[in-house]
């Protein structure tokens, strides 16, 4: 039987269990405790087994970051990994390869997820909103914050108009120079972080238009945002958590660089040759053998 810590759901359900409401407590640990179960079941049945009804079932299926109960059921019973027992569980007796093949394997399974929660409307929305934005500013916490400087180097590298800033203070000197139409992007893994918040309350009350790259769905930076764009949350005892949230931000931004590089009028060969140029002058000559 394959160990719980191994469902990805389940993960994504610990993750964000502290900030579920009282009521919606009960369907989280029947399902963690019963998920085989609930695999092959009916909404109405969940519902009935926790006490709930079947619209709380679909409410905290949409806050875990689910569309509906379906969605769901499918993760449950779907097999990311091709695995019988407890592939995401490291054992004392592990070898450093057999480490490093569940390691990426867990890494493999975050993109995977990723793959089915990214929306591609929003992505085509955000897409045309940065492309249209006379300045895009990057805002992010910690390790996030890595996120947001890198999504600030790759989008300068295709022309866009864009800024970094770190610290607290100017963040607020540069958001009150913002105009309406310029876009804040935002990323925060868990979508709790106060600086970011605030940030984009900021922007709001500016009629700045605001996207987000965020973790955990239906969390308090949500309210704030024009465009979510949903990640993952992930928490487990033997794999690196903060990673999982960096894979996710680092390749959503990817996936935002590739539809502008293809999508946008204004991007061109000229910005690739200037950038080679730029990449040549600060490299050595080394010819390989």
């Amino acid at each position: 039987m394959k160990n719980d810590n191994s469902i990805l759901c389940i993960n994504r359900i610990r993750a964000v269990y502290e900030q579920l409401p009282n009521a919606e407590h009960s369907i989280a640990d029947y399902i963690i405790n019963n998920y085989q179960m609930v695999a092959v079941s009916s909404c109405a049945s969940l519902a009935k087994a926790t006490g709930t009804s079947p619209a709380t079932v679909v409410r905290f299926c949409r806050r875990i970051g689910f569309n509906g109960f379906s969605e769901l059921k499918m993760s449950l019973s779907r097999s990311w990994l091709d695995q019988s027992s407890g592939v995401l569980e490291l054992d004392k007796e592990d070898s450093p390869a057999m480490v490093k093949q569940k390691v990426l394997m867990f890494n493999k399974s975050v993109i995977d997820v990723l793959f089915e929660t990214l929306d591609d409307a929003l992505l085509e929305r955000a897409v045309e909103l940065l492309c249209a934005a006379p300045k895009v500013m990057m805002v992010g916490d910690g390790g996030s914050g890595c996120s947001a400087s890198s999504a600030y180097d790759v989008l300068m590298q295709l022309g866009v108009n864009c800024e970094y800033v770190t610290d607290i203070f100017f963040q607020i000197i540069a958001i009150d120079r913002m105009q309406p139409g310029d876009v804040i992007l935002a990323f925060s893994n868990s979508g709790r972080s106060k600086n970011t918040i605030d940030n984009l309350k900021q922007a709001k009350q500016k009629n700045i238009t605001t996207i987000g790259i965020i973790g955990s769905p239906n969390a308090p930076i949500s309210k704030y945002l024009d465009i979510e764009l949903r990640t993952n949350t992930f928490s487990g005892d033997d794999f690196c958590d903060t990673i999982a949230a960096r894979m996710c931000e680092l390749s959503t931004i990817s996936v935002l660089y590739s539809l502008i590089l293809k999508y946008s009028e204004k991007k061109d060969i000229y910005v690739g040759r200037q950038l080679k140029n730029a990449y040549d002058a600060k490299r050595v000559d080394w010819k390989g053998k």
